[in-house]
Parts: structure tokens; C-alpha cells; sequence
């Protein structure tokens, strides 16, 4: 008779699939064995009646997928994509975990609306990274995960964007399996993805974009990433993290490489937050475009023909418009805090005569370097 994984046993039987795979020379698959028998248990206890009210708005907690060590005082680590910062981005999965945390380890990058979803009980430890501002060193966070872990704790690593994409999480995870801890990884949505969807601009397209290249700016230990031929397939789209600091130095080697000064570049800081803000220009304009607009960081950096997409798509992106209504009513009632009379005699007015700062046309077409600064 096959059985299927909900079917097996619950964990009286443990020794009996260990002892299976061990005789049969499989020892390798016991922890997969002890792995199908927390998914029975899980799944039996989500199945069962849950005494809450049937039109409840939430959905019922379950226990994360990841196998735990058969001892009761071993903790685990869940290794949490927190996207880029809109919480209506993050993962249901993510949700879930976030939820049930004794320990949160949490990144510069994540919202405090996301930080706010975690269990309220949990211990919430700040281990951040920016630019030459290191709140712990990447060993001592690494200590941190096993410590906490060791003591039974639930351990939620909370990474902005998705931990596999530059945000050194595989790093971490060999720590955390080096002292025999198990794990869960649960993807986020990387800042490449959240930046293209809300600024308008398709990553791959069949006319003019086969293929599309995520690049760090950075190497290990702060050395610059200077492969620059790695970045000159006119037909592929180029994404730079945490190049913003590095724009000046980055167009230039390109240039200096082969790639055209006429490329499309886009920058886009804050992608999918109320804050976002889009430059548009060539490589050989952009840095001195950005030297005027002075867009902060976090920022996007975004190379290729797609970029020109932005300007035909973005007017009718149902998030630019929501984004530049909300800064038009912040404009708004900046004025009426500063001239109240005003703005009470002239409400209307006084809006129209606030310039939305983020959808200024600074030049007159893509052909003379255009800088578009958008939401």
C-alpha cells in the first residue's frame, strides 16, 4: 500500500522511518523522515476545527513547513523575504512565520509597517546595515541566529527585498546548518521586481530585451564591481543594487567599455513606497541629472532599452496615479499649515499652484537627455 505524506504515522514512529533508512544505507533522508512526519502533524492540526468564528477575516495560523530537530530545546531559523516595503507585497507564507517569532533579527530595509505585522511578544533586535554603517558586524549576526536558536527559539531573519538576492542570506544559513540548526527560506519580492512593476518599466520585452542581468555595484568587503564588460549586450537589461553611490564612476566605466552614451537609464528610489520617485535619462546623463534632483537612497539602477517603456506606460499605472495624488494632498496641506488663511479662502488654488516635485519634466525629449522625475 502507498502512503501518501499525510497518511505516515506521527512521531512515536520516528525511530522506526530512521531505522528503515539507516538499515537500507539512506541515512542521509532522516531528516526528511522526520520532516514528512511534522508535515502529518501540521497538517492534521490545520485540518481539525479550529473553534474560531467561520467568517473570520484572517486566515489560520499554521506552523512553518520547515522539519525540526527531534529535541525539544532545538530552535529553528526562518530566513523571511520582507519584499520591498509594502506590506500588501509581502507573502501570505512570510505572514504566517512573522506571526509565530519569539526572536526577530531585522534589517534597515524593512518598513515599519512590515515590522509591525510580527508577533507583537516577539524580541525585536535591529541588525541593519547601510553604507560604512554597520549596526553589527555579519559574524556577530551570524552568532546571534545560532545563540537564540539554541535556546528553543523561534528565529525569524527578516531581510528586505528576498534574502538570495544580495542580501547575503545563503551566508547565513551555513552558520545556522554548520551548528545543526534547521531552516526555512521564504522569498521575497527584490527590489528589481518592485521597482520595474511600479515605475513602468518591464524588465524583458520581446522587442528589445532578451535577457535581463541583476548586478551589485559592490563586491565583498566594499570593493567596487568594475566587470563592465559583463554589461554591454545592448539587447539585455542591466539591474545595479546599491550603485546610487557609485553612479558618477559606474556611467563612466561603461562608457569607457563600449556601452553607448545614448542608453536608456532609469533610477528609481523608494520602489513601491508612497515616497518613490523615478529619474529617467541616458547613461551619459543620468549622474548629472541625479546631482540635481538628488533622489535618495535606497535606489534602483536600471540600464536598457526597456526604460523607454516608462513614458508610454506609467500615465495610466493605476499605482503612479494613486502615488501622485497622495503627494499632490500632501502638497496641500503643507501649504495649509503654512499660509491657513489662504488655503481656507482658496483651497483649490492653492493645490494647483503646489508643483508635484515627483513628475517634473526637466527637458523636452529622450533624444536631449531627458530626466523625468516620477512617482
Amino acid at each position: 500500500m502507498t502512503h501518501s505524506p499525510a497518511s505516515f504515522p506521527t512521531n512515536p514512529f520516528i525511530p522506526s522511518l530512521a531505522s528503515i533508512a539507516l538499515e537500507t544505507g539512506r541515512a542521509e533522508i532522516v531528516p526528511q523522515c522526520i520532516a514528512i512526519v511534522g508535515y502529518a502533524e501540521q497538517k492534521s492540526l490545520s485540518d481539525a476545527p479550529s473553534g474560531h468564528p467561520s467568517n473570520s477575516t484572517k486566515p489560520d495560523r499554521v506552523q512553518p513547513s520547515s522539519a525540526k530537530p527531534s529535541s525539544a530545546k532545538q530552535g529553528t531559523v526562518h530566513l523571511v523575504g520582507a519584499g520591498s516595503g509594502d506590506p500588501e507585497l509581502l507573502t501570505l507564507k512570510a505572514y504566517r512565520v512573522m506571526q509565530q517569532a519569539d526572536v526577530v533579527l531585522y534589517d534597515s530595509l524593512v518598513s515599519e509597517d512590515i515590522l509591525d505585522m510580527c508577533n507583537q511578544r516577539a524580541t525585536k533586535i535591529f541588525v541593519g546595515k547601510r553604507r560604512n554603517n554597520h549596526a553589527l558586524p555579519q559574524q556577530d549576526i551570524n552568532e546571534l541566529l545560532v545563540t537564540h536558536a539554541q535556546a528553543g527559539k523561534c528565529v525569524v531573519r527578516l531581510k528586505g527585498g528576498d534574502p538570495f538576492i544580495f542580501g547575503r542570506g545563503g551566508e547565513e544559513l551555513q552558520t545556522v546548518v554548520s551548528h545543526g540548526i534547521y531552516f526555512e527560506s521564504i522569498p521575497g519580492i527584490t527590489a528589481a521586481s518592485a521597482a520595474a512593476s511600479s515605475a513602468s518599466i518591464p524588465l524583458t520585452h520581446r522587442d528589445c530585451a532578451q535577457s535581463v542581468k541583476f548586478i551589485t555595484a559592490y563586491k565583498k568587503d566594499g570593493a567596487a564591481n568594475t566587470a563592465y564588460q559583463e554589461m554591454l549586450d545592448p539587447t539585455q537589461t542591466v539591474v545595479l543594487y546599491m550603485g546610487l553611490h557609485r553612479l558618477p564612476e559606474l556611467t563612466q566605466g561603461l562608457m569607457e567599455a563600449g556601452r553607448a552614451a545614448s542608453t536608456p537609464f532609469a533610477l528609481i528610489s523608494h520602489a513601491s513606497l508612497p515616497t518613490q520617485q523615478v529619474l529617467i535619462g541616458t547613461l551619459g546623463s543620468i549622474a548629472e541629472l541625479q546631482q540635481q534632483a538628488n533622489l535618495p537612497t535606497p535606489a534602483l539602477l536600471i540600464m536598457g532599452d526597456v526604460v523607454n517603456l516608462h513614458q508610454e506606460l506609467s500615465p495610466y499605472n493605476l499605482a503612479s496615479i494613486a502615488n501622485k495624488a497622495a503627494h499632490a494632498a500632501s502638497n496641500l496641506a503643507n501649504h495649509q499649515t503654512a499660509h491657513p488663511a489662504a488655503s481656507l479662502a482658496h483651497p483649490v488654488t492653492c493645490l494647483a499652484q503646489q508643483p508635484i516635485v515627483s513628475s517634473v519634466v526637466l527637458n523636452a525629449s529622450m533624444n536631449d537627455n531627458t530626466a523625468l522625475v516620477s512617482v
